[in-house]
């Protein structure tokens, strides 16, 4: 209970730290963060309020002709400003670096008419202002880096304008108006998208630079504009058909014309400012004195409210600055003890975990060595007992196989027994006798087997009947020979053993796909197929690999049951009658009969499925997950694994079996026969229908396998003095023969 207490209590002083931490952020934010934002405005503001008075007290104070409002965050004219540059005779006007859109609010253009320098630039301006003709002394404008789309026609009446900047703008046609600046000397367009200069600029005879970007200009040719001005204005010349007469000619007259048009300006204005036109200059003087000092004294009032301002809002930043201040060491102190609370309280938790951690790291510790211990004696007794269980649970089975009881002796269905072991050993014999049949008539050509077959199946017809007359004699004969007895007994138990009959039906599958391939690399090597011949080799190579191994593992098999058979009749008791016959009906009778039950409940379609593709062996298991023929089509590799087919080429055969038998409801029962003993053929375990010919006589149908390669290409006749393959030369180390029936 405690650690579970400390854990809550860690968690709840979590949740009170982040809540004190979330009310600190909104207090900051709330109230704090606006006093800032404001205040920081409010100087911005209040900075560039006292940057304009201050220009202007100066520009009023000094005696140069100059008006400097630049970079004062302007976004219009202060008002009054040009009447006062009237007044004081002022001459330049700066007014670049602020955010003006137009030159309204100052008062009336004509009030500028002593301006000389007038200098715009780096504003928002979208258009000349209108009345700028009004300003007859004004020689420079610059309106660099503005937003000026058009020309307007009052340009040309500047007369006395020498220097003309619209640099940077979006201006995209010229006015012909520019024509009639005929002082001009200077004239810079870059950075604007104009295609083509009016022709009428050839009249501007003192024009000594012009600056074009030449990315968008056409007329004139860029090849011309690259010479330079007097290339321009001489190709401007020829256009319009006069000669050209270079601005060096012209520059005295133009500025005695403009510095006349100034003075006259500025004498006619000077003369209508004076009050008085007669002789009465003490009047005059006391008049201006007056003005002056009525000035002054607007200029001290301006400077005491600028003060006074000042003062109160100084006094209003320290009071605000004292309250956050508190506000903020308030904050601090308690976030200061909240963080030393936590901390303690951390640190506590942090030691219980800590010797917590360690109690439980020494208690897992000898749990896992207990633990450890318990599994390796564990280990060690279980390696035994399954050793004991295995030697108890085989000489057991021996026990049992060898041990004859009296009721199974007494329940002995000797007439069944031995008709099935009659069955059984006439299937044999038949075997036998077609496979000695064909070996005798291996060489005889097709004609006389044609001939001779007729009397053959006379031959047949009559071992069948013999057969059946002697079937009576047989069965006594069965009963009484003890050999005959072991035979049957043997065939019975290779055809129940669950692993030969596994190994017979990957064999057959194994045969059957040999063949196939043999035909597929004969009709590509035919086509010259060469990377898909040899894609098929390897497999082909693989596969006759597989087919090798289980047939050795097949005859080992075969041989542990031979050898379990001689075991079982070293330690048989001499004095039971009908030994083998009882062992006979216990090998039949060895499933149990529940079992037996559920195999017969299966589907036909599910069994012809299982016996096609060699899978006999798994009916157990389909009978036991009572699979249905309406599952087959939907039967996939997983549900096989379910079922319990662990081998891949058993799954492989039962899916590939399950859809021919749904596409085509017809197939070929295929068995095999082994050759004569001793001989240099291994045993077959399967049949093929084989459409491939022999590739030596090109007569009959290949029906052998060579080993290692795996090569299905020739007939027993021609194989038998074959050594090397005929298709891959490869040395033939086993010759495999199938047989069709």
């Amino acid at each position: 209970m405690p650690l579970f207490k400390s854990k809550k209590q860690q968690e709840k002083n979590e949740e009170a730290k982040k809540k004190v931490q979330k009310r600190l952020y909104l207090i900051i934010k709330i109230e704090i963060m606006p006093l800032f934002k404001s205040k920081k405005q409010q100087e911005k503001n209040e900075e560039a309020k006292k940057k304009v008075q201050k220009r202007l007290y100066l520009a009023k104070e000094s005696p140069e002709p100059l008006v400097d409002l630049s970079e004062c965050e302007l976004t219009e004219v202060p008002s009054g400003l040009y009447s006062t540059c009237n007044v004081l005779r002022k001459e330049n006007l700066l007014l670049y670096c602020n955010k003006l859109r137009s030159l309204s609010g100052g008062g009336d253009l004509k009030n500028l008419a002593t301006i000389r320098v007038l200098d715009l630039h780096d504003n928002q301006l979208t258009k000349i202002p209108e009345g700028i003709r009004h300003m007859q002394c004004l020689q420079v404008l610059n309106l660099e880096k503005n937003k000026i789309s058009t020309i307007s026609n009052e340009i040309g009446q500047l007369v006395t304008l020498q220097t003309l900047n619209i640099k940077d703008n979006a201006v995209k046609v010229l006015t012909d108006d520019l024509a009639k600046l005929k002082s001009l000397r200077n004239l810079d367009l870059s950075g604007n998208p104009i295609s083509s200069l009016p022709k009428d600029m050839c009249k501007i005879k003192s024009l000594e630079i012009i600056t074009l970007s030449l990315d968008t200009l056409s007329y004139p040719p860029k090849d011309v504009a690259k010479q330079g001005t007097a290339a321009i204005m001489k190709f401007l010349c020829k256009e319009c058909g006069i000669d050209y007469v270079p601005p060096s000619a012209n520059i005295l007259s133009v500025l005695d014309s403009a510095d006349g048009i100034v003075e006259a300006k500025i004498s006619g204005s000077n003369k209508r400012n004076i009050p008085f036109e007669d002789t009465n200059v003490e009047g005059a003087w006391k008049l201006y004195e007056k003005e002056q000092e009525k000035k002054r004294q607007e200029r001290l009032e301006i400077e005491r409210q600028f003060l006074e301002s000042q003062q109160e809002q100084s006094n209003l930043a320290a009071k605000v600055k004292k309250s956050q201040e508190s506000l903020v060491n308030t904050l601090a102190r308690e976030n200061a003890d909240i963080e030393g609370k936590l901390k303690f309280e951390q640190s506590k938790q942090t030691q219980l975990k800590k010797g917590l951690v360690d109690r439980l790291q020494t208690e897992e510790h000898h749990s896992s060595q207990a633990v450890a211990s318990i599994l390796e004696t564990n280990e060690r007794l279980r390696n035994k007992e399954n050793i004991l269980k295995s030697f108890e649970e085989e000489r057991n089975a021996i026990e049992k196989l060898v041990k004859v009881t009296v009721e199974e002796e007494e329940k002995l269905r000797k007439q069944e027994v031995l008709a099935t072991m009659n069955k059984l050993l006439r299937e044999q014999r038949t075997l036998e006798m077609i496979r000695k049949d064909y070996e005798s008539n291996k060489d005889i050509s097709t004609r006389k087997a044609l001939e001779s077959s007729v009397t053959d199946d006379e031959k047949i017809g009559s071992l069948i009947a013999s057969q059946s007359q002697g079937k009576s004699a047989m069965i006594q004969h069965i009963a009484n020979e003890e050999t005959m007895q072991v035979m049957a007994f043997q065939a019975l138990l290779f055809s129940k053993d669950a692993q030969n009959s596994r190994l017979a039906g990957e064999i057959m599958r194994l045969e059957n796909e040999l063949t196939t391939l043999s035909i597929e690399e004969a009709n590509k090597r035919g086509n010259r197929q060469d990377t898909e011949t040899i894609s098929l080799a390897l497999k082909r190579e693989e596969t006759a690999a597989l087919l090798k191994q289980l047939t050795e593992e097949q005859a080992r098999r075969q041989d542990e049951l031979k050898n379990r058979l001689a075991e079982m009749e070293q330690r048989r008791d001499n004095e039971i009658k009908d030994y083998w016959l009882i062992q006979y009906q216990r090998l039949l009778d060895e499933k149990p009969k529940i079992l037996i039950e559920m195999e017969h409940e299966l589907d036909d379609d599910v069994v012809i499925v299982l016996e096609k593709a060699g899978a006999l062996d798994m009916e157990v298991m389909f009978a036991r997950h009572k699979v249905r023929a309406s599952e087959l089509p939907d039967m996939d590799d997983e549900r096989l694994r379910q079922i319990g087919v662990t081998q891949v080429g058993a799954r492989m055969s039962i899916l590939a079996t399950i859809r021919r038998y749904y596409l085509s409801n017809t197939s070929t029962n295929k068995t095999s026969t082994p050759t004569k003993s001793g001989s240099s053929y291994a045993t077959p375990t399967a049949t093929s229908d084989l459409s491939a010919e022999c590739s030596i006589c090109m007569d009959a149908p290949a029906n052998v396998v060579f080993l290692d390669c795996g090569h299905v290409c020739t007939c027993l006749k021609c194989a038998e003095a074959m050594t090397h393959c005929p298709i891959c030369r490869q040395l033939i180390i086993r010759k495999i023969r199938i047989f069709a029936t």
